[in-house]
């Protein structure tokens, strides 16, 4: 079956350094992004601006600040699959009642549900996120 998805931009190693951070929402200013590569430069699903039913995918670098908690006591689902790995800092899950750490590992299906997080209240939570819908 062919996908009507354009392919990710082919890019060589480069430093994620040279990008800039970019808050997600003015709702959720403790969370910032860089779009490493996407079907959709312009726009991160991330911050709702991809259609619920449009096909993408991303990969992005997704830093909670120190002490963010995800809004509400809900956990969370999404309409796209997550896959994600801990850089540095922790994540919190008040679900589960546990802390995850640098090397820990996600991969979500369509409306799994996780958290809600809290963020490393030193060190906050740097991790490398791919989304994406077929």
């Amino acid at each position: 079956m062919q996908s009507n998805i354009r392919p990710k931009t082919e890019l060589e190693f480069f430093h994620p350094a040279t990008l800039s951070w970019t808050r997600l929402t003015e709702n959720q200013p403790s969370i910032l992004f860089k779009i490493l590569a996407s079907t959709h430069t312009d726009r991160c699903a991330l911050s709702g601006s991809v259609d619920e039913t449009e096909r993408f995918s991303s990969t992005l670098l997704l830093f909670y600040e120190p002490g963010y908690r995800t809004p509400g006591d809900s956990s969370i689902r999404h309409t796209y699959k997550e896959e994600v790995m801990l850089l540095t800092g922790r994540l919190y899950d008040q679900r589960l009642q546990k802390w995850f750490g640098k090397d820990e590992y996600a991969c979500r299906d369509v409306n799994m549900e996780h958290g809600p997080y809290l963020a490393d209240e030193k060190d906050g939570c740097l991790m490398i996120v791919w989304i994406g819908r077929d």
